[in-house]
């Protein structure tokens, strides 16, 4: 332990072993244990929870004690992601960097001047954007950024571009039947589709007329009674199937996929009153 006055160290003692903890109240300037009261007047007292070296004392000793006031200082913040003057699409995570002298508490984004989602108060700020819910064209983003006493700053606008349109076609082909198969009764009629920005429908043609609704959820399927078809010929009739996908800009129609189908029952109709069956 070392005793300073006015900065200077007056007297030093050795003290080993733990320092004992308590839960009670810290006295400064008495005992009341042992009835010791400081003989004097304590007008300025600090705490600190480390031993100060003799410069610091000296600092400590010339620094007035004051009472803390209000917290006037305002955030900083600024946009961080996307970049000024870059080009989007899609989905895009905007992110911002923002401090505060305290703590900063939340950090709301702002589309062209109307929130972009909800305030988020945890850093890493950042808020998910769904550009297709907007024109082709320039969009401002800033972000605003508070302290718990009120205090807010909006950042500088960061000007992006956002561009969706898709010139890419979806790919798509029926993966079942298989071509040239022999079918009947109720079969199941699929397809794969893929895009570069993602598939939104797939519709099924039956001889170029629509097989059911479009499906608008991967796996792509469609139901289909055969023995809805036309008869007429002792031959198996040839149907041919085509698939129609389309993302959010354009569409493409896969190859035929030729079937041979043989119905169940198939009869001959003739002017006579006799009916053959086949």
């Amino acid at each position: 332990m070392r005793l300073y006055v006015n900065g200077t160290q007056v007297a030093s003692r050795t003290q080993t072993g733990a320092m004992p903890t308590t839960g009670g109240p810290l006295r400064i300037g008495g005992n009341a244990i042992w009835a010791e009261w400081f003989n004097g007047v304590i007008d300025e007292v600090r705490v600190h929870n480390t031993a100060l070296t003799a410069a610091e004392i000296q600092t400590e000793m010339n620094a007035p004690v004051v009472p803390a006031g209000p917290d006037t200082v305002a955030p900083t913040v600024s946009v961080s992601a996307p970049a000024a003057n870059a080009t989007v699409s899609g989905t895009v995570t905007v992110t911002a960097a923002a401090s505060d002298n305290v703590g900063v508490v939340g950090v709301q984004f702002y589309l062209n001047g109307a929130p972009l989602g909800t305030e988020d108060t945890a850093a890493p700020f950042s808020a998910s954007w769904n550009t297709t819910g907007v024109a082709d064209g320039p969009h401002a983003l800033t972000a605003v950024a508070r302290d718990a006493a009120g205090n807010a700053t909006t950042s500088t606008a960061v000007v992006v571009t956002v561009n969706n349109a898709d010139a890419t076609a979806p790919s798509v082909s029926v993966s079942a039947p298989a071509a040239n198969a022999t079918v009947s009764g109720a079969v199941t009629v699929s397809a794969t589709a893929s895009d570069n920005v993602g598939v939104v429908g797939v519709q099924f043609l039956l001889d170029g007329n629509p097989l059911g609704a479009e499906d608008t959820t991967a796996p792509y399927s469609v139901s289909w009674d055969t023995t809805t078809a036309t008869n007429g010929s002792h031959l198996p009739e040839q149907k041919r199937f085509r698939t129609f996908a389309r993302d959010i800009c354009r569409a493409s129609i896969s190859r035929n996929s030729v079937l041979a189908l043989r119905f169940p029952v198939l009869f001959v109709v003739n002017r006579r009153r006799d009916v053959t069956p086949i």
